[in-house]
């Protein structure tokens, strides 16, 4: 068994070889090998068409919302032939967000801007999630409203002029884990200039790192848990 760059759970998955990401495989690394199987999420033309040149199978899995996660779990369980394990744990994550729709179903809903990335000391190149992905979903799980969730694109850009415009209530910016200090505090000035812009006070800027929230899988519950506690504050339970 072999992982990607960017597998990091559970933890007995980082002993394993890995072989690159989707825009960078190490096609010399996988052939030596030798796998029974290569899984991808999405579609990897050039890889898919080396795996058939060498005879090795292959499943592409779509990954953008949370039913396509519950049916990824589901088709790998058939692959695997671990079919009841991937309806229980299909089931459990389920359950779990359930619960926190429940728990934040008579709180008010701040209206959210997530940033996924711009460049520190400038509020320009913004990008953020749109309809049709698994954040935007966690961030009406939470009990919050995002701003850009009418956006039919993926993950649009979007300017500071139209993030002006739609008044967020709260700011989400996902830094990356070990993110240094000077480009913490580029980030932060750069909000402290938009909340000057902002006709309504005050705009709350949190920033998470987690490296659980951009990767859609069984740990999600966790991410919606802590977009519900930035929403709701004390309210909400931080015990699971």
């Amino acid at each position: 068994m072999a992982i990607s760059d960017f597998s990091v759970f559970p933890p007995a998955a980082m002993s394993k070889p890995r072989i690159g990401g989707f825009f960078n495989p190490n096609r010399e690394r996988i052939i030596s090998l030798k796998p029974d199987l290569v899984i991808t999420q999405g579609e990897h033309e050039s890889l898919h068409a080396m795996e058939r040149e060498l005879g090795i199978q292959c499943l592409s899995v779509k990954i953008d919302t949370l039913s396509d996660l519950k049916q990824a779990i589901r088709t790998l369980g058939d692959r695997l032939e671990h079919q009841p394990k991937a309806h229980s744990l299909v089931s459990d994550l389920d359950s779990r967000l359930q619960r926190i729709r429940e728990q934040v179903r008579e709180f008010s809903r701040p209206r959210v801007f997530l940033s996924l990335g711009h460049t520190p000391g400038d509020l320009t190149g913004l990008m953020t999630a749109g309809s049709g992905t698994f954040l935007d979903e966690l961030i009406n799980i939470a009990g919050g409203v995002n701003i850009f969730g009418s956006m039919p694109s993926l993950y649009p850009q979007i300017s500071k002029e139209a993030l002006v415009v739609q008044q967020p209530d709260i700011i989400l910016e996902i830094c990356p884990e070990g993110i240094s200090t000077g480009s913490r505090e580029l980030l932060r000035q750069d909000w402290n200039r938009f909340a000057s812009l902002h006709r309504q006070s005050p705009v709350s800027v949190h920033f998470v790192s987690n490296d659980y929230l951009l990767i859609p899988g069984l740990r999600l519950p966790l991410a919606a848990r802590k977009f519900a506690r930035i929403f709701h504050g004390d309210r909400f339970p931080e015990d699971p």
